[in-house]
């Protein structure tokens, strides 16, 4: 895939962010829980929209507006959970076929 249309994946990993063009490593003894990953209900809107708030680099939306995403648009969003706590989500956008005119 080219450079340009590679969607900007960003991931939150504890206090420091790290993109699609940086890689990390963890020291070789620590073993972190296995991440789940689910589709969004609006059990989850409030765990992201804590999660968005650590980072003012990205637009905070309100919890609203969050709670419609986490529900109505569940089918282009996916939570990852370890241990039971949000610590990450991934958010796209699909636009649906055009309707033709009548």
């Amino acid at each position: 895939m080219k450079r340009d249309a590679k969607a900007a994946l960003v991931f939150a990993w504890g206090i420091r962010m790290v993109s699609d063009s940086q890689s990390f490593s963890l020291p070789r003894n620590v073993q972190l829980p296995r991440v789940t990953f689910r589709k969004t209900t609006e059990i989850h809107a409030a765990n992201v929209w804590e999660l968005i708030a650590k980072w003012p680099q990205l637009d905070r939306n309100s919890l609203y507006c969050d709670l419609l995403l986490c529900s109505d648009f569940a089918d282009t969003r996916v939570v990852a959970e370890r241990a039971g706590a949000v610590v990450g989500w991934l958010s796209a956008y699909r636009r649906r076929a055009a309707h033709p005119r009548a």
